[in-house]
């Protein structure tokens, strides 16, 4: 059987780690008959796209499309779209192969699969934030294999067959999750052979810091809402974030209730001081449960570790609400679409 495979890899601004991403794959090229690395670039500032040209004019398998805008979705599908191998091979641009990534993902095809996900190996620094996280979320920062459940699909590293993309593209209207959203509307239109393969590893970089971390799971609360405005299944339930936000509103509805339609408080401060500790308890509850006790971390570490945990908490919520609110919109604009 002659396998072609297509690398698509989607770039923004990274100039520091393209170059070890294509390397990891060109070395594989010998275990396919045809291989090609396609790198999608979203508009890069930086020297992302002339670093790309360079093993452009050197190997006739590496290929860069500019795009004038940046987007996941947007992005993927046109990747799809100028793929020419009968497998696509999406892997992040700041994540590297393993050596026997290819050869792993070969054997997989040989056994009819469709859809192959392979392992993701994190990768942090040993900043503040990453110390911090790796104390808080030590599953995602174990620098060791992650084939956990809750990642059962993401494109950081995974092998999906063309033809699949027949029953439909990423959904473009939104920036994030768009991975998942796509792999439960195909499982749910048709039975997907799909594995998990030991072994197949990228080794990804993951959150640098505060700010990048709050951006990327602020983006995905957004989409998670917008989502699930059209799909009411359980299956979008991600990272069990719903649940939080129903549970947080939940509170805040009967929070407000008791204090401000039975004022035991007369003081307008002290009410407004009960009103956020009632809301803060259950978060200060799952950080006991979270947090390990046999630490390492610094007083001054504590004490981020705690407010990180709580600002995600509110994050979240907030971003759920907006993708909910922008989903609504949208299905507002397109009812009065179809009446005109």
């Amino acid at each position: 059987m002659t396998m072609r495979i297509s690398c698509v890899i989607l770039t923004r601004n990274e100039e520091a780690r393209i170059a070890q991403c294509i390397d990891s794959l060109l070395i594989q090229k010998e275990v396919v008959k045809y291989l090609e690395v396609i790198i999608v670039d979203g508009h890069s500032t930086d020297s992302t796209r002339e670093i790309v040209k360079t093993y452009v004019d050197t190997y006739s398998e590496v290929k860069l499309i500019e795009c004038h805008k940046w987007g996941y979705s947007y992005q993927r599908n046109i990747g799809v779209n100028c793929a020419n191998g009968d497998y696509i091979l999406f892997i992040s641009g700041d994540a590297y192969s393993s050596k026997n990534l290819l050869k792993k993902y070969v054997s997989y095809i040989n056994l009819g699969y469709e859809v192959i996900q392979g392992s993701i190996i994190n990768i942090s620094n040993a900043k503040f934030f990453s110390k911090i996280m790796r104390t808080l979320y030590p599953s995602i920062y174990s620098n060791s294999m992650n084939n956990k459940e809750d990642e059962s699909f993401s494109t950081v590293n995974v092998l999906i067959k063309k033809d699949l993309f027949n029953l439909g593209k990423f959904n473009e209207s939104i920036n994030s999750m768009e991975d998942k959203e796509w792999f439960a509307k195909i499982q749910s239109l048709n039975k997907v052979k799909f594995i998990r393969a030991k072994g197949a590893a990228v080794h990804h970089h993951i959150h640098e810091d505060y700010k990048q971390y709050s951006k990327k799971i602020f983006k995905e609360a957004v989409a998670i809402g917008n989502i699930t405005i059209k799909e009411k299944s359980k299956k979008y339930n991600y990272f069990g974030w719903l649940s939080l936000t129903n549970q947080i509103i939940t509170l805040m509805l009967f929070t407000s209730i008791f204090l401000f339609v039975f004022p035991i408080i007369p003081n307008t401060f002290f009410t407004i001081a009960v009103f956020i500790i009632m809301l803060l308890l259950p978060i200060i509850f799952k950080i006991q449960r979270k947090y390990p006790r046999n630490n390492t971390l610094k007083y001054n570490e504590k004490i981020a570790l705690i407010i990180y945990f709580i600002s995600f908490y509110i994050i979240i919520p907030i971003g759920i609400t907006k993708g909910k609110i922008i989903g609504l919109k949208n299905l507002y604009l397109l009812k009065i679409t179809s009446y005109r």
